[in-house]
């Protein structure tokens, strides 16, 4: 969304425009990808129905990755016990909930900088700590090693 200008196309929620879906969004337009970049990087190139489309797919994607990210962690959540993922199911929970905060409160605000920065940077922080719960659950799931034995006793009698 910020790098096609798009974060200020919905400035309202829940809706966009005030409406559950905007008439005349252009899917099309927005996400060619062989459109040319010019030297202001599409700032006034691209249509608002484009900068629509996009803001309201970044919207959709959200509450889909929010939904199915949460349901994870519950599940994941219910069967601590047995995992010892306590402390990596909350970091990337946390992660989550700010994430989703930072988001509304960008729409909120009019896209202040500090928050969209936080925001983009929280999406690299939740990233991360979804990487590090799947590597620990990895971990812990791997069955313990035991060391194989690597001499062996060779019983030689020596003659003279």
């Amino acid at each position: 969304t910020a790098a096609n200008y798009a974060a200020v196309a919905c400035s309202d929620l829940p809706t966009c425009q005030g409406q559950w879906w905007p008439e005349g969004m252009d899917f099309q337009h927005g996400f060619d990808i062989t459109q040319h970049v010019g030297p202001n990087y599409l700032g006034g190139q691209l249509t608002s129905d484009g900068r629509v489309a996009i803001h309201v797919s970044h919207r959709l994607g959200a509450v889909l990755v929010l939904g199915y990210l949460a349901i994870l962690l519950v599940m994941l959540w219910r069967q601590r016990a047995q995992s010892g993922l306590d402390r990596a199911i909350a970091l990337a929970g946390g992660a989550l909930v700010i994430q989703f905060c930072l988001g509304l409160t960008n729409v909120w605000l009019h896209i202040p900088l500090i928050i969209a920065v936080a925001h983009n940077a929280m999406g690299a922080g939740l990233l991360l700590s979804m990487v590090h719960l799947i590597w620990r659950h990895h971990q812990l799931a791997l069955p313990a090693l035991s060391p194989a034995p690597h001499t062996t006793t060779i019983n030689r009698e020596v003659t003279a």
